[in-house]
């Protein structure tokens, strides 16, 4: 690869499977005068390096002043990245860096837009200089399991934050100030249990995503929250309350499941007139929800195994309603709402109570595109007759 020199003006590069142990000497050097700080791939501004099973340590990548573009991958001797890692525009994929134990930011990436960093099984510790990096609009982590600490971040420009599989971080610190965020998803962090009150401040947020998150009892308040669209809370078994406190007047979608601990969503629910799909699963200390009065545009609802739960407060006639799934809550009495819907095309009722059997055969005999009936385990199934079935 010695041989390979390219011409000054490159503005790509891209090298796959490089077998030695350094980068050849035109890629380190100054070009012309030694005196100068330009070096032979200066108007480079893309590079990709992949496989480069050998290579123990990388080259002053931020000497290339119009480097925008990097991408390292599977580079897995590499233990450390130093200065030479400060560069402009993004920093993306160091995918599979397995021996990387530092990312040592020291505030010298003013102008970094995107960080990513996945795979690093070994990676500790980012330097505090992300907090300088107040241009960034997304930071994506994932599979890094001994990153325990990140941080302190509150970017005005920040639009897309996940943090995945990190199972030692214990708190993600949003101190304020992501006005911008948009996009903030959470997975498989089993040692999370706090994630900062700066979320307040993110009333731009348009997807919330939790998941697998064990120790997380807790997340700030959804107040004003008015451009939020899509909320999902999955397998935060310490989770006791979901704070919707109000103003989420844009949440079209809304599923909670797995959180065993759950025994309160906030009454802000009420105002979230414009939901279509609401999925409740596997919530057993939950035994009430807000007052749904309103919910026209309700599409999809789903309720299943919540044992404590034992009434719906639907009480406008759903008349947007298409699925309706009710399995596994023996406590859930009818709801009276239901009975004038007439838009259903899909109903699976299983493992109900007998004041069922009072509301379905009118719910039959009303919803005449009803393509596809599920019931199991129905005490007294002696209303199914010839009458109830003969419109599907």
């Amino acid at each position: 690869m010695e041989g390979l020199q390219p011409h000054s003006n490159l503005q790509s590069l891209t090298v796959w499977d490089y077998g030695g142990e350094s980068f050849p000497s035109w890629m380190i050097r100054p070009f012309g005068d030694s005196n100068t700080d330009l070096f032979l791939l200066n108007n480079l501004m893309e590079l990709n390096f992949f496989n480069g099973i050998n290579c123990e340590s990388l080259p002053p990548l931020g000497q290339l002043h119009n480097l925008q573009y990097l991408k390292l991958r599977n580079l897995t001797k590499v233990k450390r990245m130093g200065n030479e890692f400060y560069c402009n525009e993004s920093v993306d994929g160091m995918n599979k860096l397995i021996k990387l134990k530092s990312v040592p930011l020291t505030g010298q990436c003013s102008s970094l837009e995107k960080l990513c960093i996945s795979s690093c099984k070994k990676l500790s510790k980012i330097g505090d200089g992300l907090s300088t990096s107040t241009c960034l609009k997304e930071l994506d982590l994932s599979g890094c399991p001994n990153l325990s600490s990140i941080p302190n971040f509150g970017f005005s420009s920040l639009q897309y934050l996940s943090v995945r599989r990190c199972n030692k971080l214990e708190v993600l610190p949003i101190t304020g100030g992501c006005s911008s965020l948009e996009k903030l998803r959470i997975s498989s962090c089993e040692e999370l249990s706090k994630i900062g009150d700066g979320l307040s401040t993110s009333t731009c947020l348009k997807e919330l995503d939790l998941s697998g998150c064990r120790n997380l009892s807790s997340i700030p308040n959804l107040e004003g929250f008015s451009s939020l669209q899509y909320l999902s809370v999955k397998r935060c078994k310490k989770l006791e309350v979901l704070p919707i406190t109000g103003g989420c007047s844009s949440l079209e979608k809304l599923g909670i499941s797995s959180c065993e601990k759950l025994s309160k969503i906030g009454d802000g629910l009420s105002t979230s007139t414009c939901l279509k799909e609401l999925d409740l699963d596997n919530c057993p200390d939950l035994s009430s929800i807000p007052n749904l009065e309103g919910f026209s545009s309700l599409q999809y609802l789903s309720v299943k195994r919540c044992d404590k739960l034992e009434s719906f407060p639907l009480k406008a006639p759903l008349s947007s309603l298409k699925e309706l799934r009710i399995r596994d809550c023996p406590n859930l009495k009818p709801i009276p709402s239901l009975d004038g819907s007439s838009s259903l095309t899909k109903l699976e009722f299983e493992n109900g109570g007998k004041e069922w059997s009072r509301l379905l055969p009118n719910m039959l005999q009303s919803n005449v595109s009803l393509c596809s009936l599920t019931i199991l385990n129905l005490p007294d199934p002696t209303w199914i007759h010839d009458d109830s079935l003969g419109r599907l």
